[in-house]
């Protein structure tokens, strides 16, 4: 019996350092090209420049005149920079290493409470961001145009539609600011640091580069998307460091997210 019970964290310490070794040992280069490549994807598409305000489609013209290419193309924008960020994870870490990096089910601990608290925790993020856009001067932060996500809840079709490319734009998201923390966690100049420092190094970058990478062309300064976003992505990596499983961390933060829109639109 004590055989069996000494041989198991063994086990999982065995499997823990031979993800480290098989990061360690992927080509530092083309993690650099994954990186740069997400960049200048989010460059491309999260900021104000003519490629991006294509994709942003006009709302006025969309109610009046929308036809199903017009439907199509809006979507499948988002579609297509999902399907760039996992083609360059596929690059920079190959499938398996990608797998073993963002989706462990051996080492995840899926606990009711901590499912409960993610939840808790991210919808009081996003009131706590809803009352910074609100109490803080508006021209210190960003104009707020008006965008086709604004008619998501005028009808039942158009918020199927609009909560649809927010979930491909929330996985896309998450992937290109969660890969690297996770990358990060299991370099060997990391682990030397303290826990203190490594918890405050994963703070400052979940909060500053996970809410910029998750702003858009309506969040058009640096501080407006870190303060719309930063809190709200602290949440996210707090549970998908419990987890270990990207894919419940995207569909928690996707459902949360809307449950959080419809709340603030019903009152």
């Amino acid at each position: 019996m004590s055989d069996g019970k000494g041989t198991a964290p063994t086990d999982a310490a065995s499997k823990q350092a031979k993800r480290g070794e098989a990061v360690r040992c992927y080509p530092s280069s083309r993690i650099a090209t994954m990186i740069c490549g997400w960049w200048l994807l989010y460059l491309l598409a999260n900021t104000n420049n003519p490629l991006a305000q294509m994709a942003n489609i006009d709302p006025t013209l969309f109610v009046v005149d929308a036809e199903p290419f017009d439907y199509f193309f809006y979507i499948g924008s988002r579609a297509l920079f999902l399907i760039a960020c996992i083609v360059l994870l596929w690059h920079g870490l190959g499938r398996n290493v990608s797998r073993q990096l963002l989706q462990n089910p051996q080492d995840s601990s899926q606990k009711v409470h901590h499912f409960i608290f993610f939840v808790g925790q991210l919808f009081v993020a996003k009131l706590i961001e809803k009352a910074t856009v609100l109490l803080l001067p508006s021209n210190l932060l960003w104009d707020l145009p008006y965008v086709l996500e604004d008619l998501q809840y005028d009808s039942v079709s158009m918020g199927i539609f609009i909560s649809a490319t927010k979930l491909l734009a929330t996985c896309a998201q998450q992937i290109m600011i969660l890969t690297p923390l996770a990358l990060t966690a299991r370099l060997p100049i990391t682990k030397k640091l303290g826990s203190q420092q490594r918890v405050a190094a994963a703070i400052a970058y979940l909060f500053i580069v996970g809410g910029v990478l998750c702003s858009s062309p309506t969040t058009t300064t640096l501080l407006g998307g870190i303060l719309s976003n930063g809190l709200s992505e602290l949440a996210c990596g707090w549970y998908f460091w419990r987890s270990h499983n990207l894919k419940l961390t995207v569909l928690l933060s996707w459902c949360t997210s809307e449950a959080f829109g419809f709340f603030i639109t019903a009152i």
